[in-house]
This record gives structure tokens, sequence and C-alpha cells, in this order.
């Protein structure tokens, strides 16, 4: 099974506040470019829930047209109403990109038991390939691994896990091991323990920020090289952690701005980074990325960091 590195892209806006499409289009050619495999578009790193429903439409038509070749193209079409989020599996399949990652219901979460969200995922498969979007620290629905092998059963093509529930994500692997199921991991900070169980790869907002350090540690694991890849992988905790948690999507969109990509503020209710996170989140980047062979330096100048966010 091919081990996949998918970036759930950010999504830059302009000093206007609308979409920068040329800036998107731009990115996924650098990120294709510098060897990962795949986008996943509007997922969380993307601000999807900021995104007007027009806005996700359009934004899978540019893509669809302008997409780097032979590279792998997830659209997140969930947390919406349910018929919208539907059409955005169909048009994910009318434009001929890869399928649908459809994050769990949040709302009503006392009802949100095996039935429900088994037959929510089954109405979705209908329309196109599905993959589910496991993130309970954000919806507070946390699944049980049967359910999810049940729905692997049917057809659905597979899982990003964000939970970091280790029991679920090994039990999961261990009950859809022989089948044509494809299991990612959520955190750049788990890749190597992830590839160590079993999974097919990742789909990590740390993709963007340091995807040759990802790639070394893809390429270390499959050497059998587990002591190099595990000190690889120890460099890059503290940036996944500090462009996650800690200084959340206006953190990863500034680091982003320092790995050369087209970057903006994030948009309201999300605020700009404060000048001190900004001095920490360079540190971090330049430790994480410079070559193991050399003292640290000064971050590489970068052009792009840009825009209001609206």
């Amino acid at each position: 099974m091919e081990r996949e590195i998918l970036v759930p892209v950010i999504t830059p806006f302009t000093a206007e506040g609308r979409l920068d499409l040329d800036g998107y289009i731009t990115n996924l050619h650098r990120l294709a470019g510098g060897g990962v495999d795949g986008a996943v578009l509007m997922g969380s790193s993307g601000e999807f829930p900021h995104l007007t429903h027009a806005e996700r439409r359009q934004l899978i038509q540019v893509v669809s047209a302008q997409r780097p070749a032979a590279f792998k193209i997830l659209v997140h079409a969930g947390g919406g109403a349910v018929d919208e989020v539907a059409e955005l599996v169909q048009d994910t399949v009318a434009a001929g990109l890869d399928g649908a990652l459809v994050i769990t219901p949040f709302y009503f979460q006392p009802q949100l038991q095996r039935q429900a969200l088994t037959g929510y995922y089954r109405h979705l498969m209908a329309f196109g390939p599905v993959y589910l979007y496991h993130y309970p620290r954000f919806t507070g629905v946390s699944l049980a691994a049967e359910w999810v092998v049940e729905l692997a059963e049917e057809g659905l093509s597979g899982i990003k896990d964000s939970s970091g529930q280790t029991a679920f994500f090994a039990e999961l692997r261990a009950l859809t091991r022989q089948r044509d199921f494809r299991l990612y991991t959520g955190s750049g900070s788990a890749f190597l323990a992830a590839l160590c169980q079993g999974a097919a790869g990742g789909i990590m907002a740390l993709a963007q920020l340091a995807p040759a350090e990802l790639i070394r540690i893809r390429e270390l694991w499959l050497a059998g090289q587990l002591e190099e890849a595990g000190r690889l992988q120890d460099r890059l905790v503290a940036l996944d952690q500090a462009t996650g948690a800690r200084f959340g999507i206006a953190g990863l969109k500034w680091a982003a701005h320092l790995a050369g990509l087209v970057s903006s503020q994030p948009r309201r209710p999300l605020v700009a980074l404060a000048p001190e996170a900004e001095a920490v989140l360079s540190e971090l980047f330049t430790a994480a990325t410079a070559p193991s062979d050399s003292p640290p330096g000064r971050p590489r100048p970068v052009s792009g960091h840009r825009g209001s966010g609206g």
C-alpha cells in the first residue's frame, strides 16, 4: 500500500476579504513541486466554516481546471446542511476530483449515535467516494471503531482521524486491514507512529510547513531506519503543536507564509497573530526545517502573507 502525504491547504484571501484564487492555485503547484502527494481543499486548515457555499463550489471548479498533474485532490464537504454537503460531493465527482472528506455532524450531539451517523454517511456515499473526518476536539462527537467498520464494509473510502485516540486508531486499523480502506492520521506529530501502525499516510497541516521533513520520515520508515526517523519526527513536534492548538489558524497561516506559500490573515471572527507570537513561530519554523547538519539561522525571506482576511 502506498503511504501518502496529503496537505489540508490554507485558504488565502485578498485584502478585500475575497478568495485569492490565483494564490490558491499557486500554493497547490508549489506543494506538488515539493513532493507531497496531494491536497485537501477547504478542510479545517482551509477555514471551511467561514467559506460560503458559493465559494466552496467555486474553489472546486477552479482547482479542477488548474490542478497539478498527478496530484490527488480531496474536497472537504462536511459541516453544513445535508443537501449542501451532498451537492459538494456531487460537484467533486463531476469535477473529476478524487473524493469528498466529510466531517461528522456535530450540533445535536446526544442524538448523534450509530444509527444517525451511519445513515448520514450512507446517504452521502450514494453520490460518490466519501472519506470520513473524525475530529472530536472540535465537534464533540467521538466515533466507535465498529461504526466506521460498518461503513467500510459498504464502501466508505477511508478516514482522516484527528482524534488523537491511539486505541481507536489501532482498533480501526486492525478491523480494516484486509479491506480497501485508507486510514490517515491528521497529526503531523504522530506521522511516524501512524506509519508504524499501518496507516495509509497522513492528511497533515504540517505538510505545508515541513514537507521535505515529512517525506524524509516516510523514506526512513520505509528503509527501516526508525531511530533516525524518530529524531526527525521529534524536531517537528513543537512547530506542529504551535500551529495547531497553541496559535490556531492564524499561526498556521503565518508559518505558511514563512514556508513560501501565499497566505493572508484568517477570516473573522478569527484575529491576526500577535507580533510576539510571530517571533515564536519564526524560531520554531527555523528549528524544525533547518538542515540537521547546520546551525539554526534566520527564516528564509518570502513574500505572500497578504490580505486582511475579511
